[in-house]
């Protein structure tokens, strides 16, 4: 039997206690031991379900709540400030509970959960009439989680029943070897591939949508015969109708990411630099790239310059980006250059731009005088020659 997502709440200490929920809110455990260390406490959690939450009653989370929460790769809540006495007890008070260590933990757990309970109503009221209830705990998941940006992309991603899964992280190596190259070509051409089964799901399913909308149009029809007033048959045809635009909408733009998949393979085997192009300097476009079609040692231009922040500088050295051509200010060009990223202006550098990716010529490369892209350009023809 598959268990639940939860929400965590732990209060460390001697006597430690462990609060678990569900994605409802409703309490599932309640536990209080002494001495009750990290490994007893994982294995306890694990008995109990997947967490989503691993939470606190604490602004700076204690060691052992981080670590518990890295350890089952969950997300660590801990609010803006510590949670006063007062707040603990109005929390808590419809459950019984043995002792302040147990009291902690379930507040912490029921602040999580008030604290995304918009979320969570937003995917319960979503699914309503979709047959998706099997699902509603997966898709709460992804959205706490901001794996997806929206519910609807969540629910794509539970309707496909075969997804490939978490493409690890690609190790950091001093040397890029001829066979890094075939292994990111490789994973290359199954992301081809599973955006196209993707899209062959995506279409069943807008078939299915559509033969809904005719009969439901069907029953509308009966009904205005009958002299019935058919509002509700009505509010779901509009809603369906809805779904139908925002499912057509994301098929087109899996085509745009297949069409830009195939486009950069050819040009790597035509001896160009390919160049992956982002709306503008922000983590969240940068998170969307990443999401679309991947983000490792890449040569990126940015149509705009929005703002570059910390998660946003974390984001290209973790993806080891190599160069951005875009008009940044001085210190932001410094900050970068800093890192070791090359840093061109739109000015310096002709590239050919369509949409989602372009390519450089690298005679073009040559003409710009700066020692780094100079050796990082050999470094490239190296690896394309390997």
């Amino acid at each position: 039997m598959k268990l639940p997502k939860i929400i965590v709440g732990i209060d460390p200490g001697t006597t430690s206690a462990v609060a678990a929920i569900n994605l409802k809110g409703k309490l599932l455990a309640l536990e209080s031991r002494k001495n009750f260390g990290k490994n007893e406490i994982i294995k306890y959690i694990s008995s109990i379900g997947s967490p989503t939450i691993i939470a606190t009653d604490r602004e700076l989370a204690p060691s052992l709540v981080m670590k518990i929460s890295s350890g089952f790769n969950a997300v660590l809540f801990s609010p803006e400030e510590d949670l006063k006495h007062w707040e603990k007890q109005e929390l808590t008070r419809s459950f019984d509970t043995k002792d302040s260590h147990q009291r902690d933990a379930l507040a912490a757990a029921l602040n999580a959960y008030r604290r995304n309970e918009e979320k969570i109503k937003k995917v319960e009221k979503a699914i309503e009439g979709l047959n998706l209830w099997k699902y509603v705990d997966e898709i709460k998941d992804m959205i706490i989680r901001e794996r997806c940006s929206n519910i609807s992309e969540a629910i794509d991603n539970v309707l496909s029943m075969e997804r490939k899964p978490e493409d690890e992280k690609i190790k950091k190596e001093k040397e890029v070897t001829k066979g890094d190259i075939e292994n990111i070509l490789r994973k290359l051409r199954m992301s081809l591939k599973d955006k196209e089964k993707s899209l062959s799901i995506l279409d069943n399913y807008a078939r299915k949508l559509e033969e809904r909308v005719e009969f439901l149009e069907g029953e509308n029809e009966r009904l205005k015969k009958n002299r019935m007033t058919p509002q509700k048959i009505d509010y779901k045809i509009k809603n369906i109708r809805s779904e139908m635009v925002k499912k057509r909408e994301k098929m087109e733009e899996m085509n745009e990411i297949i069409t830009a998949l195939r486009e950069m393979e050819k040009i790597r085997k035509q001896g160009l630099v390919p160049v992956k192009v982002v709306k503008n300097s922000s983590y969240e476009e940068l998170k969307r790239l990443e999401n679309m079609i991947g983000l490792h040692k890449d040569v990126l231009y940015f149509r705009e310059y929005f703002r570059v922040d910390k998660k946003f500088m974390e984001k290209l050295k973790e993806r080891e980006v190599e160069i951005v051509i875009g008009d940044f200010p001085e210190n932001v060009k410094e900050k970068m250059e800093g890192e070791g990223i090359i840093v061109l202006g739109k000015k310096e550098i002709q590239v050919d731009i369509s949409k989602n990716y372009g390519k450089i010529s690298p005679e073009s490369l040559k003409g710009v005088h700066k020692k780094s892209l100079i050796g990082w350009l050999k470094d490239y023809r190296k690896r394309l020659n390997e």
